[in-house]
């Protein structure tokens, strides 16, 4: 009789084993799985910052375009391009002189509830050159705003 109480005793002792194992694994799983997530969305938001950057830039040589192409160029305007997300381009002149501002900002859109839009802004100072140049504009100063 003796026996028998000890191997009901191992078995316990077996069992209890098996479900602390099962909870350890599960829980390596469940935190490896909560940082993927996290590192996923990381990626996500520096993918969307570095598209977000590129339709600024987009926003800048078209605004470039346009001041070479059109009488009047000054103002402002807005592009969505399709599911990427919309650029916003401001042209002024900043003085009587030929100086001119170019505000462009770009929107990446976000992918949901996790991941929110992304908005970078340039800000572009140009001056107009002599007609006869091959270059219409120089660059007076670039800078990354927002």
């Amino acid at each position: 009789m003796g026996e028998t109480i000890m191997i009901h005793s191992q078995r316990g002792n077996g069992l209890l084993l098996v479900i602390i194992a099962f909870a350890v694994l599960f829980g390596v799983i469940g935190l490896s799985l909560e940082q993927h997530g996290d590192m996923v969305a990381t990626i996500q938001k520096h993918h969307l910052e570095t598209t977000a950057l590129n339709l600024a830039e987009a926003g800048i040589a078209y605004a470039i375009d346009k001041m070479h192409t059109s009488e009047n160029f000054y103002g402002e305007e807005s592009l969505q391009l399709e599911a990427i997300g919309t650029f916003t381009v401001s042209i002024s002149q900043l003085t009587p002189s030929n100086k001119i501002e170019i505000l462009a900002t770009g929107r990446a859109t976000g992918t949901g509830a996790r991941i929110s839009d992304v908005v970078k802004t340039i800000r572009v100072v140009l001056q107009r050159t002599d007609e006869d140049s091959e270059q219409p504009f120089t660059l007076l100063s670039r800078e990354i705003t927002s």
